[in-house]
């Protein structure tokens, strides 16, 4: 094979073949039916593996190929050098942008041209590339940048012939014209750019000498309908116009002059939907010719909507003067429904002119070249001009006889297009449209970037600031552009997804002769399954790519892999991911900034527990238990992959299941799933059903659920391998995925989560292929960016469109939260590590280790704090058998005998503890699990050669139950004090041999009962001191509590099951009563810093603050404004103030101003003063 030709590589799915490979491969290659699985893949410009044998296959009547493994294992295809410009026209001289709608004859004049404002009108050049629509393949042919457009040169006026956004080609197969309509502007777009490159001018073609062989006096014309009023499952690229609903005929009557008895050709297509056979009826000059269509299942909610096909019919043309077409739909019922696409009628017309431009074909077909002649009735002597290629239009010098004008063509073998038309005859350009000059630009001279974010100039300030953070904390090379910029120079000015994917595609094949490499791409921006609004002023602000597939609700599909396809054999949305893609659904700046806050707090986030959480969350299926089933799995492979990670299975059989008027719900589901994501979850996954409303036929997840939580700095990574859940592309809703990114106090970092209706088997597949990537590590021992993650299982996947439904919503930049280094033990009491070590109940345990780099090093420059928690062993539980399920049998590992903290200095750590009485006394291995943190970095580790089980004979006697403080919001409370309706619990604890957690013991939790209700477990929320293990504290959020009066238990147990109970008052007030209740500076004096708190009385809720500093005569110095500051419980602050090297602020005394506004709008101004001592 000669590997310079370029090939389409396939996955399961075929492609045709170009013309070209087909003669090259027929000689060569077996014709057989295709029988074997493709076990080969083309990635990063190398094809890993190939076929068994060799093979030539059809697929619904399309001639598609197999490459055989006669290939080397890495064969590096030969790169299609489409964008190998090292500089745009567009990088020097003046450039004035138009537009137009129609493709014809312009002219301007050079008086024109400065009156624009070109200093130079004989220096001005034309450019553009026409109005098509750039192909989806890669392999097809592409302009490489703008390229100049012919002009003529009358009387200071500039004539040229320009294309619009719906334009005909010939089909040398079928010998008939095509016509296309670019499906994302109505417009084309051109350039006058006045710069010193040499005008090209028409080319003038004097054939006046030759001898003819035949004379032309008819030519082709073409008519063009179509409509995009319905989308009809609001997916793909496929738009309807005429709707058969009500309204069953529709006469079209074009006013024509066209040749009596001629053939005319009516090309169509439309989509039908009933459940019975039934046809189109497309008449013409009263001939009747029908397309019939099969039926479809009305019932069902995954296949296919309609039935879409297209018709060709033959008439022969009558008499008069214009072009009757009717077209019927004979409705088998009442219910039955069809939709018109378009039409194209092609028919014979005498060659006249008269007056305005006149365009015709001429299509020769079977004939070999010969020399001819084209007459026609004319008034005067015209201009006759080639224009079936936009970039070499050709002039024929013609002579005038009479009232017949003719000119001749010289070895006519193929197909043209001519204008007739006379120097009046020239369109104008409406100059009061879109248009203007803009600035020099130059990206084909670009840098290949590490990343590229591709934004709206809304949010481009938003995008330059996530950029300039990625530079400075990770160090990588980002580069922001709006996509206008891109289209200037890849698709001639007019929106297609195709050119942003041809621009990245620039830097891919740069990348091949240079170390550098674009590794990430960020679409910032919303998207729609309307792309034909994008040209200029759309609120849809990146485009999106639709399959062709518009009538089947499975096959139908939006993927942004479409950008990452990148190989030259790659297109549509075939291949493999050659970068990681994610996307910013925004649709305003407020959301726009709201992102890149999240990524630079995520950055930023609190260490703790948190980052080795991990939750599952599963569906019950009505007949099986397979959703859980499949979470399981997930869940023992994330365990298994991950040591240090606690895994959360929050299994929906497993909780009481209620009925209610709007049908079943788990409401526990509901607010357990609510604890971990704001108690803190690195990752959330979820198996099972889902739309974009929520999760679960029993609400687990609602849009009100979203937007209730409040998690801002323990923000987890969510997987959904469910429905739809995170449609970003209809416009007309915010999916329930949307509402997970864009909550501002919380939600998602990001969500690799489904656009479209999938499928469960492939969902699970890809979700396992999705943790061998996120929880494992590159050759340099660090964790993997999300793009690189998605990007690797997604490669992973050999079959199907499934996961093309699968989107990342988020920066593919970032790291998911999980620690970096890892902690070992390395003693237990003294003694080194064995294989194993047993602990037993009422012993007290001292255990030491440190933190360790990828090469198992002690990182002695690690100093910060350690949390560890011993777990007691994995028990078997089963679910509840709900819907009359079967019961599901898995196991759980949830006991906690110890949640504590200490210190880590030089890397080392020690931290002691006394095992519980309540234990399970079987012997068997529990588990530790540690996470450190210092300021800059993490650490996790986890020992699992532990036995746990038996009674230590050597403990202390202790008879009295734990002591127990207990205040809400702060510890200078009060019984009987005030609260808002989101106070926040805080507990200490004290007691000689520790407080009980490990929830084996019947009834020996931490408990709280809130006046009469069923007591709450709050064992998880207890942290034992840093120091002692026989003093702790937890907190815990009350949320929506009734204004009014209430009292609080709290019920502790200490290790030898002694308890104890403490009980408060307290008083609920009305939240709309934004009050401040105390304001502080500390310290105060301040030398460098001082901080900023005060309380209030809207707990769980965010609040502005804007800080106005005056001085001691009133002279403001300073203001500082804090935007969307979120704090548990009803103490506002840290807000830090600096004073180091600011001269504008000597020693003295200071007066500040708040001005702080709650959640709900309600404002409050207050004053305090404070001193600068340094």
């Amino acid at each position: 094979m000669n590997t310079k030709t370029p090939v389409y590589i396939l996955n399961i799915c075929s492609l045709k073949l170009n013309f070209q490979l087909i003669v090259l491969l027929l000689a060569s290659l077996n014709f057989h039916s295709y029988s074997q699985k493709p076990i080969f893949e083309l990635r990063n410009n190398t094809i890993d593996s190939i076929f068994q044998n060799t093979s030539m296959y059809t697929k619904n009547g399309a001639l598609s190929s197999m490459i055989s493994n006669n290939l080397s294992k890495k064969l590096v295809l030969s790169t299609l050098k489409h964008f190998e410009i090292a500089n745009s026209v567009l990088k020097e001289g003046k450039i004035f942008k138009f537009r137009i709608a129609n493709s014809s004859v312009y002219s301007i004049s050079y008086s024109k041209l400065a009156e624009l404002g070109f200093s130079s009108p004989a220096n001005v050049k034309l450019y553009g590339n026409g109005g098509k629509q750039l192909s989806y393949m890669n392999s097809d042919a592409r302009i490489a940048d703008l390229q100049q457009i012919p002009v003529k040169l009358i009387n200071n006026s500039l004539y040229f012939y320009l294309e619009g956004s719906i334009n005909e080609t010939y089909n040398s197969f079928s010998t008939e014209l095509e016509i296309s309509k670019n499906q994302f502007s109505s417009n084309a777009y051109y350039y006058f750019v006045e710069n010193t490159e040499a005008r090209k001018l028409i080319e003038s073609v004097d054939n006046s000498e030759i001898v003819t062989e035949k004379t032309i006096t008819e030519g082709t014309k073409t008519i063009f309908h179509e409509k995009n009023e319905n989308n009809l499952i609001k997916s793909g690229r496929k738009w309807f116009g005429e709707s058969f609903k009500y309204l069953t005929s529709y006469d079209y009557n074009f006013e024509r002059s066209f040749a009596a008895g001629s053939q005319l050709l009516i090309k169509g297509a439309a989509a039908v939907r009933a459940g019975s056979s039934s046809a189109l009826s497309v008449s013409a000059f009263n001939q009747n010719q029908y397309a019939d269509y099969s039926p479809v299942d009305l019932n069902s909610y995954e296949g296919r909507y309609a039935r879409y096909e297209t018709f060709s019919f033959s008439y022969t043309a009558g008499t008069g003067n214009s072009i009757p077409i009717k077209i019927s739909y004979l409705k088998p019922n009442s219910s039955a429904e069809a939709w018109l696409d378009y039409f194209t009628v092609q028919y014979k017309q005498k060659i006249t002119y008269t007056a305005g431009i006149q365009s015709f074909w001429h299509l020769e077909t079977g004939l070999t070249t010969k020399n001819i002649a084209f007459s026609c009735a004319a008034n005067k002597l015209i201009n006759a001009w080639q224009v079936d290629s936009l970039h070499s239009v050709k002039e024929y010098t013609g002579a005038l006889s009479g009232s017949n004008y003719s000119f001749k063509y010289a070895n006519f073998n193929s197909a043209a297009k001519f204008v007739l038309f006379s120097e009046t005859d020239a369109q104008t350009i409406d100059w009061t449209k879109e248009g203007g000059f803009i600035s020099n630009q130059n990206l084909h001279g670009l840098e290949i970037p590490d990343m590229l974010i591709i934004t709206h100039q809304k949010f481009y300030a938003q995008a330059k600031r996530l950029a300039e953070f990625h530079a400075s904390h990770d160090q990588l090379k980002v580069l922001v552009l709006t996509p206008e910029l891109i289209y200037n120079e890849f698709s001639s000015g007019m929106p297609d997804v195709a050119a942003l994917r041809d621009f990245v595609k620039m830097f891919y094949d740069r990348s091949k002769t240079s170390t550098k490499k674009i590794k990430y791409l960020l679409l910032f921006g919303d998207g729609s399954y309307d792309n034909s609004e994008l040209a200029y002023g759309s609120k849809y602000y990146i485009p999106t790519y639709q399959s062709e597939v518009s009538d089947i609700f499975t096959g139908s599909y939006t993927t942004d892999d479409f950008f990452g396809l990148l190989d030259d054999s790659e297109g549509e949305a075939l291949g493999d991911l050659d970068i990681g893609i994610g996307r910013y659904p925004v649709n305003t700046e407020e959301q726009a900034k709201n992102m890149v806050d999240k990524v630079i707090a995520y950055s930023n986030s609190d260490p703790g527990n948190w980052q080795t959480n991990i939750c599952f969350l599963a569906d019950d299926a009505d007949d099986s238990t397979i959703h859980m089933e499949q979470a399981d799995e997930l869940a023992n492979q994330a365990g298994v992959a991950e040591k240090s990670l606690v895994v959360k299975k929050i299994y929906a059989d497993a909780y009481r299941q209620i009925s209610t008027s709007q049908g079943s719900r788990y409401p526990d589901v509901n607010a357990k799933l609510k604890s971990e994501i704001e108690n803190g979850s690195i990752l959330i996954n979820y198996t099972g059903h889902g739309s974009e409303n929520g999760l679960g036929e029993e609400k687990m997840v609602t849009i009100s659920d979203i937007r209730s939580w409040k998690n801002p700095n323990k923000l987890p990574v969510f997987v959904t391998a469910t429905c739809e859940f995170s449609r970003y592309d209809d416009h007309e809703l915010v999916s329930g995925g949307e509402e997970v990114l864009l909550n501002k106090y919380g939600g998602g970092i990001a969500l690799f989560s489904t656009t479209r209706l999938v499928y469960s088997s492939p969902n699970f597949t890809l979700n396992q292929f999705f943790y061998t990537h996120a929880l494992s590590r590159n050759e340099n021992g660090e964790r993997l960016r999300l793009g690189d993650i998605i990007r690797k299982t997604k490669n992973d996947m050999y079959y199907g469109t499934n996961k093309l439904n699968f989107a990342l919503l988020g920066n593919p930049a970032i790291k998911i939260n999980l620690p970096e280094l890892t902690i070992a033990i390395d003693s237990i009491n003294g003694s080194e590590i064995q294989k194993t070590d047993t602990l037993r109940a009422l012993q007290t345990v001292k255990i030491c280790g440190s933190i360790q780099d990828s090469d198992q090093q002690t990182v002695q420059n690690f100093n910060g704090f350690i949390n560890p928690t011993v777990f007691d062993k994995a028990y078997t539980t089963e679910t509840l058998g709900n819907d009359q399920n079967i019961p599901m049998h898995y196991t759980q590992s949830d006991n906690i005998l110890y949640k504590g903290n200490a210190k880590i200095e030089n890397g080392r750590f020690c931290f002691t503890f006394k095992v519980p009485k309540d234990i399970n006394y079987t012997y068997g291995k529990g588990k530790i699990v540690l996470v450190g943190f210092s300021e800059k970095q993490s650490a996790s580790g986890a020992y699992e050669n532990i036995v746990i089980g038996g009674t230590s004979t050597n403990y202390t006697e202790d008879n009295e139950g734990p002591e127990i403080g207990l205040f809400l919001n702060h510890k200078s409370f009060v019984e009987g004090g005030k609260v808002g309706e989101n106070p926040t619990l805080l507990v200490d604890f004290s007691d000689l041999s520790g407080i009980n957690t490990s929830g084996t013991g019947i009834g020996h939790n931490i408990t709280l009962q809130l006046d009469n209700e069923i007591p709450t477990v709050l064992n998880e929320y207890y942290k034992t001191d840093w120091l002692d293990f026989t003093k702790g504290s937890l907190q815990y959020n009350l949320k929506a509590l009734p204004q009014g009066s209430h009292t609080l238990s709290v019920k502790a147990w200490d290790v030898l099951n002694n308890s104890s109970t403490k009980t408060i008052t307290f008083y609920v007030e009305e939240a709309a009563t934004f009050r401040v209740n105390e304001l502080s500076f500390f310290p105060n004096p301040a030398i460098e810093y001082t901080n900023i708190y005060f309380a209030h009385n809207q707990e769980g809720y965010a609040i502005d603050l804007t800080v106005s500093i005056y001085t001691s005569i009133g002279k403001e110095i300073e203001k500082i404004v804090f935007k969307n500051q979120y704090f548990d419980g009803n103490i506002a602050g840290p807000f830090e103030l600096r004073f180091e090297n600011r001269s504008n602020f000597p020693n003295g005394l200071y007066f500040c101003k708040f001005e702080i506004t709650s959640e709900s709008g309600a404002k409050t101004i207050i004053g305090k003063n404070f001193v600068l001592n340094r």
